[in-house]
């Protein structure tokens, strides 16, 4: 298996957060004081990650992203200094939408649309996104390629798996 085949498949499992959405589960996404702030902002990029990865149609994909972008900006308000995958890919996709938006260079939203990312790109995107297990799996993946051993680019991005030998690497033990 290849690193791109779980990055596939963890972009395809994060469709689920678009049917949830959808569905009436807004309150995991939208801002919320009373709401776990990390949680709810790790929702809210899972989501964005999502709307900008679709293969097909988002229903009410328009209403869907001005909604996010109003709770990214409320949670902006609140946290400035705090960075936000879901910023960068909302502000792409409401000008879209001929939005007129503050300039974005988003690498998360270069990410999404290459065909074959670069591997550490995608070890670090299911990090920020909390997603460890296809952290893990990418980095076991670039290791069985790379004939048991890590590239050197890719200790940096092996201690987001959380596993003592991966942050072992970064270190250099």
């Amino acid at each position: 298996m290849r690193y791109l085949d779980v990055f596939d498949a963890m972009l395809t499992d994060l469709q689920t957060e678009v049917l949830n959405f959808l569905r009436g589960n807004r309150a995991a996404y939208l801002y919320d004081e009373a709401a776990d702030a990390g949680l709810n902002q790790q929702n809210r990029d899972r989501l964005c990650c999502a709307l900008a990865a679709a293969r097909q149609p988002v229903p009410e994909r328009e209403s869907v992203v001005r909604a996010l972008y109003a709770a990214e900006c409320e949670a902006r308000k609140q946290n400035p200094a705090e960075n936000s995958i879901a910023a960068e890919i909302l502000t792409k996709l409401l000008r879209e939408y001929d939005v007129t938006v503050p300039a974005c260079d988003s690498d998360v939203c270069a990410l999404l649309s290459e065909k074959e990312p670069e591997s550490d790109a995608c070890i670090r995107l299911a990090g920020a996104l909390g997603m460890t297990s296809y952290a893990c799996t990418m980095v076991d993946c670039c290791r069985a390629e790379g004939g048991g051993t890590l590239p050197e680019k890719l200790a940096a991005c092996a201690a987001l798996t959380g596993r003592p030998a991966d942050c072992a690497l970064q270190s250099g033990k």
